[in-house]
């Protein structure tokens, strides 16, 4: 049976990784955005296409950072039972979806 500060260890090391991939995901999202907004030019094609990409950007970056702010939420709220694997293994999906998307 496992102690208690292993258990406290555990539950540090989550938090603080689930923490970590909130704000990468947030600035990833923020730093695509104003790199595609410093790439605007005069031509209405090449904006369109750029407006299109800031929204998959915002989108993506938005998904990937709730779903994984959810995961924390959980995981801290309820540490005895494992509802926050379910959102944990919806995370992993997302991630691909969003290296696919972009």
């Amino acid at each position: 049976m496992p102690s208690f500060t292993s258990i406290l260890i555990v539950k540090v090391l989550g938090s603080f990784s689930l923490g970590t991939g909130v704000i990468t995901d947030m600035s990833i999202a923020a730093a695509l955005c104003f790199y595609l907004q410093k790439m605007r030019s005069s031509h209405l094609t090449a904006d369109s296409m750029i407006n299109t990409l800031i929204i998959y950007a915002v989108n993506t970056g938005l998904l990937t950072s709730t779903v994984s702010l959810s995961t924390l939420v959980l995981f801290n709220i309820m540490p005895t039972n494992f509802v926050f694997v379910c959102m944990y293994f919806v995370l992993s999906k997302l991630y691909a979806i969003s290296l696919l998307a972009t």
